[in-house]
């Protein structure tokens, strides 16, 4: 991954686990 999901989380301001969680169920398709 190019990005971190806390940088993600700081560009669209949301709480990292949110990123975290959305990034896992992304990986999981």
């Amino acid at each position: 991954m190019g990005m971190s999901y806390k940088k993600i989380a700081k560009i669209l301001n949301i709480d990292p686990k949110t990123v975290k969680k959305a990034i896992l169920s992304l990986r999981a398709c």
